[in-house]
């Protein structure tokens, strides 16, 4: 979030593309996928129709089998 808190733009560009979700009450599932050359996180989301979770979970421990970004960890 701090990230977010220096840069405006960036903030309401992720908005742009999250908020519909919220608003609409479409569950959704946001899963790890890589980091930029700085280290920040990237991920990509998937959204479900209503009442959709099942699928959405089922899609999660997919992905989470054939990578292993849930193991990785930014240096500290």
């Amino acid at each position: 979030m701090s990230m977010f808190g220096q840069d405006e733009t960036l903030f309401s560009g992720v908005l742009r593309y999250t908020s519909v979700f919220d608003l609409t009450c479409h569950p959704t599932l946001t899963l790890p996928c890589g980091r930029t050359a700085a280290g920040a996180p990237i991920a990509f989301q998937l959204v479900a129709p209503h009442f959709g979770e099942t699928a959405l979970i089922q899609s999660g421990w997919a992905w989470q089998q054939v990578t292993d970004w849930h193991r990785t960890h930014p240096a500290l």
